[in-house]
């Protein structure tokens, strides 16, 4: 697995959970001003990453509370990929998460929920 392919050779791994399409909408639908975690398999995954040196990091909160703020859809519309809006999104989000990561030693786990 990932542990056994980044042994040895110096990198940082960093996991990044994000919501699905489905549940952005209905949290749109629901007009709801925070995210609400719809689904419990991303809780599931940070749980799993404290068993391992790589930093994991849910971006559901961060992915809706700045589309929700911009009136942007980041997802294209019938279709499980980012728009434009939300890999920008992503992108700045994974900015801030590499200066966290380059910070030496230990596991990072974070939900930003």
């Amino acid at each position: 697995g990932l542990v056994e392919i980044s042994r040895g050779r110096g990198w940082r791994v960093s996991i990044v959970i994000h919501p699905d399409d489905a549940e952005i909408y209905a949290n749109f639908a629901a007009r709801a001003s925070r995210f609400n975690d719809l689904d419990p398999r991303r809780a599931d995954a940070l749980e799993i990453c404290k068993e391992y040196t790589f930093s994991c990091v849910d971006i559901s909160r961060f992915i809706y509370e700045r589309s929700l703020a911009e009136g942007k859809n980041p997802y294209f519309i019938n279709n499980r990929h980012f728009s434009i809006a939300g890999t920008r999104i992503v992108a700045e989000n994974f900015v801030t998460l590499t200066k966290q990561v380059a910070q030496p030693a230990g596991v990072s786990t974070v939900s930003q929920r």
